[in-house]
């Protein structure tokens, strides 16, 4: 998916954009909502690219490289560490960094998850 968005991108092809932003518009919401409630209200378009690459990224990975995360435990020690993660840095002066500890949580994670419990 990122691929065939960078692609899109390098020839200048507003079509597809529209196309996916209309297609799938809960997620564009979804997406939006969630970069909003991890940024506090700032700097939403920075947040939502962040949070938007991050799914994408994990969704071509994981398939290109036959990772698991999307299973009962996986999601449990997931949700867990970004818990633990997320509100120790909302609660120190670090809440700035909201948007990219959520990722650097994700890809430990997964590289946790399937290298040690599975």
């Amino acid at each position: 998916m990122i691929s065939e968005i960078l692609v899109n991108l390098l020839d200048l092809n507003p079509g597809y954009f529209l196309d996916l932003a209309t297609g799938g518009i809960f997620w564009v919401f979804a997406l939006a909502a969630a970069a909003h409630y991890f940024g506090n209200g700032k700097n939403l378009l920075l947040n939502f690219i962040i949070i938007t690459g991050l799914v994408l990224s994990m969704q071509d990975l994981l398939k290109a490289q036959g990772l698991a995360l999307y299973t009962a435990q996986g999601l449990f020690v997931l949700f867990f560490a970004r818990q633990i993660v997320l509100t120790v840095l909302e609660h120190s002066g670090w809440s700035k960094q909201l948007p990219l500890a959520f990722a650097i949580t994700t890809w430990a994670v997964v590289f946790f998850y399937n290298f040690f419990m599975v």
